[in-house]
């Protein structure tokens, strides 16, 4: 049974089998949830540096790919955003996002 990040007064805990309130999670930076349209994504980060196709658990899904040289040393240089993709019309959804240093 999956586990979701469940948010209290004091931390954030774990919770069996309960869907995920996206509400009271995790935002980057400038805001973006889990959930969130991918026009979200779009206004915020603009356009991804690359698009490449995916899947986790059997879901087709879209991997959007943010570069962000300009931050420094510091920082994560990478983000990519895991979507569920557009379908009759509607935009995909952000399922997944991870900071972290580019690849070799």
């Amino acid at each position: 049974m999956p586990c979701y990040l469940k948010q209290t007064s004091t931390a954030l805990e774990l919770e069996q089998g309960k869907g995920f309130n996206f509400k009271n999670s995790w935002t980057t930076g400038k805001g973006l949830v889990l959930g969130e349209p991918t026009t979200k994504v779009v206004q915020l980060y603009g356009a991804p540096d690359s698009r490449s196709p995916g899947t986790k658990d059997g879901q087709p899904l879209e991997l959007w790919y943010y570069a962000f040289d300009w931050a420094g040393p510091d920082v994560p240089q990478v983000m990519e955003v895991l979507c569920t993709k557009e379908k009759d019309g509607e935009p995909g959804r952000v399922a997944e996002i991870t900071l972290a240093a580019p690849s070799l």
